[in-house]
């Protein structure tokens, strides 16, 4: 966990991936959290995206966005049972009240929260967007009252209780053994209404700090990667015994 911390606490700002043009943190950007439960030291917010122009994710097959400066590499495999991430997106209108989060299976909404909603993520992304500094990942202390942990995990994690079921975030607790975590984006066409999202896209989180927007194909887990050359290694004993 040492160096787990050391990432939030060496690294205060990171440069801009490329290909991202448009301001971090703005309206319509996809932001991913990644935070540990085991501390309550940081969180680590990424702008990864612009939607503004498909906002359906209707356009979108194996995009990666994030990664290298974003990575997790040096984690242990006990320290992804304790990080947990959430996506949301927003578009800065209070009177179309249109929602994007994230979850792990099927969300629905609460009559007459969108209010809450709206104000806590104009609260967490002014914070964001003060502390990066224009850059595309940020990392701000879990105890700021103006953060994603503060405003929308209280336990559990259910997006400031505008998500009746489910909890909008995901353990990266498989992400030792498979390289990734998969979970949902969920679209609400007005947060006053209640009923469940549409799920309008699949985020695969890799363990490379990279993120895939509807992936195409399932990657070959990490330990099978390591399998293959011993395999081999024997397949070509055996042919020199023979």
């Amino acid at each position: 966990m040492k160096k787990f911390l050391l990432v939030f606490t060496t690294v205060a700002f990171v440069l801009a991936f490329a290909g991202q043009s448009h301001a971090a943190f703005g309206t319509y950007d996809l932001i991913r959290v990644v935070y540990d439960t085991s501390t309550t030291k940081y969180e680590a917010a990424t702008s990864l995206y612009n939607a503004s122009s498909d906002q359906q994710f209707a356009g979108t097959s194996n995009l990666t966005v994030g990664g290298g400066s974003d990575a997790f590499t040096g984690y242990t495999g006990t320290d992804w049972s304790t990080l947990y991430v959430a996506y949301f997106l927003y578009d800065g209108s209070n009177t179309d009240k249109r929602v994007w989060v994230s979850g792990t299976q099927a969300e629905s909404s609460v009559a007459r929260k969108y209010a809450g909603y709206f104000s806590n993520v104009q609260s967490i992304l002014t914070t964001y967007t003060s502390a990066a500094n224009g850059n595309s990942t940020v990392y701000i202390p879990q105890s700021s009252a103006n953060g994603y942990v503060s405003r929308f995990d209280a336990s559990p994690g259910t997006f400031g209780g505008f998500l009746s079921t489910g909890t909008g975030e995901a353990s990266l607790s498989t992400m030792a053994t498979l390289g990734y975590v998969d979970m949902n984006l969920y679209y609400f066409a007005s947060g006053d209404n209640a009923g469940a999202g549409t799920k309008i896209a699949t985020l695969r989180t890799m363990a490379d700090g990279s993120t895939i927007i509807n992936p195409t194909a399932t990657p070959v887990p990490p330990g099978l990667l390591l399998l293959a050359p011993g395999l081999l290694g024997l397949i070509g004993l055996k042919r020199r015994v023979a």
